[in-house]
């Protein structure tokens, strides 16, 4: 692709599909119009749309195939929230969610556990079945409303297994990255996060981030590499873009910086 302004020099990055720096939206109940309006400029920097909630339960069938055949002719992966998956369990409904979601197209699936009392056998099942039908599997650890901040160690162990298990990513809880890092991204138990992902691998995470302050601290620490998501509004995709390629005054025009006099390199 050509790109508009292609003489200036900034970070690149990967074309899609990544391996990393993976950028996750959540769609919050728009229209095909909507979301082709949206897709003609962020669609390079969008790797997956995540369905709010049960939104889809409240579309006819016929658009709810036709969003997900307009996300995938943009290389946009399509999933369901993770509850999806729980109220089909719990009504005995998970095997032909499995199903419907495959026909149907979508690329990739969340399983979580928030409601759900099953033995971590039980989840790791589920894991396998879905990876063994295609889809990429995104399994959510941690809690909605801890109360003290993770401990990297156990949280790598358990990562690991659900990795084993057939995962192609983990999503870090919100509320984990809340307590660890802090709404502004300073509290003192920050190192916890290095040590995680320097356990489990940056590739392997996805952190479910939506605090500009808390962004801004991957950013900084971790480059283009982080992948956040997967609550990114639409019409945050191209700020956060900017962050990564060190672009704006998050990350203090870093990108800039590189080329006053001073700290050109040879």
């Amino acid at each position: 692709m050509k790109y508009a302004l292609d003489f200036i020099e900034i970070i690149e990055r990967e074309d899609k599909p990544r391996k990393s720096g993976l950028t996750l939206v959540r769609d919050p109940g728009y229209g095909l119009k909507m979301i082709d309006a949206y897709l003609e400029t962020g669609a390079a920097w969008i790797d997956y749309v995540k369905f709010r909630n049960y939104n889809p339960r409240f579309y006819s069938e016929d658009l709810f195939l036709e969003q997900i055949k307009l996300y995938k002719s943009y290389d946009v992966k399509t999933l369901t929230g993770g509850t999806t998956g729980e109220i089909c369990h719990l009504q005995g409904h998970w095997d032909r969610l499995i199903d419907y979601l495959y026909d149907a197209g979508c690329s990739a699936i969340e399983v979580s556990t928030n409601y759900l009392e099953i033995s971590e056998q039980e989840k790791m099942n589920k894991v396998e079945q879905c990876a063994k039908k295609g889809f990429d599997v995104l399994l959510e650890w941690g809690i909605k409303t801890p109360t003290e901040p993770l401990d990297p160690k156990a949280a790598s162990k358990d990562i690991k297994a659900l990795l084993d298990a057939g995962a192609k990513f983990v999503i870090i809880e919100e509320g984990e990255v809340d307590v660890v890092l802090g709404k502004d991204g300073k509290a003192p138990t920050a190192d916890r996060m290095h040590e995680l992902i320097e356990l489990v691998g940056i590739e392997n995470l996805i952190i479910e981030s939506v605090e500009r302050k808390q962004q801004t601290w991957f950013l900084l620490n971790y480059g283009p590499t982080i992948n956040i998501g997967p609550n990114v509004l639409f019409e945050e995709v191209f700020w956060l873009e900017n962050m990564r390629r060190g672009l704006g005054r998050s990350v203090d025009f870093q990108a800039i910086k590189d080329w006053l006099p001073e700290n050109r390199k040879g």
